[in-house]
């Protein structure tokens, strides 16, 4: 099992977010803000607890929602290349 980086408490919904780096959404947030995005890939994104985000604040919603659609518009535009 692995534990929280930042309040050290073991859990299921911990978001692996570097090389044996775990976290729980909102510890990530509240430790290094919006910063905590950058340490996750666009596709870890689009799965980050979206009620965690809004509750961090609307900016950093707002930043969510952003690199989710970012992934989104590059998915599909690798998609119709394959076509």
């Amino acid at each position: 099992m692995n534990t929280c980086r930042f309040c050290k408490e073991y859990g299921d919904n911990l978001i692996h977010y570097g090389t044996r780096h775990y976290a729980h959404a909102a510890c990530g947030l509240k430790a290094k803000g919006v910063a905590f995005f950058d340490s996750l890939t666009d596709w870890q994104c689009t799965r980050f607890p979206y009620a965690a985000a809004v509750k961090a604040g609307p900016g950093v919603a707002a930043d969510l929602a952003l690199r989710c659609e970012r992934y989104r518009v590059t998915e599909k535009a690798r998609e119709q290349e394959q076509a």
